[in-house]
């Protein structure tokens, strides 16, 4: 076991998976606001972050695959939340949101080549979430 934290002002460093290659990511809580915010760890034991999207209130990163691609979710000042893919080789984030839903979140990444992608979501005025296999996602995965 490795213990580390992402990052100086952290109260909590939350781990959510690791891949083959020794990558893992997750998120930590800044000591000094409050919020959430992405990080991955590579497998030489670099830390990558703030992993936020422009405009984050919260980021929380929840699975990475082999390819390393990272998926989670992310906050805004609006209130709604956006499921995220996270390509850290081009630093590039594509924003995902369920047709109508005011939460969207991507929990997990398929290891294979067929890019599926396990979130869910909120659709008003159901007040419970949704659990999909993000079919409606997957398709812009080639990255």
């Amino acid at each position: 076991m490795t213990e580390f934290v992402a990052n100086p002002s952290a109260t909590a460093t939350l781990a959510y998976q690791i891949n083959a290659s020794n990558t893992s990511c997750g998120y930590y809580i800044d000591g000094t606001d409050g919020l959430t915010h992405g990080y991955y760890r590579d497998p030489n034991g670099t830390i990558h972050s703030p992993i936020d999207p422009v405009g984050s209130t919260g980021t929380i990163l929840f699975g990475n695959n082999d390819r390393n691609l990272i998926v989670g979710r992310y906050s805004d000042s609006a209130g709604a939340t956006h499921g995220i893919l996270f390509i850290p080789r081009t630093n590039r984030f594509l924003v995902y949101d369920f047709p109508g839903a005011t939460f969207t979140s991507l929990n997990g990444i398929q290891e294979s080549n067929q890019q599926a992608i396990v979130g869910r979501y909120t659709v008003p005025p159901l007040s419970s979430t949704m659990v999909s296999s993000c079919s409606w996602c997957a398709p812009q995965l080639a990255v």
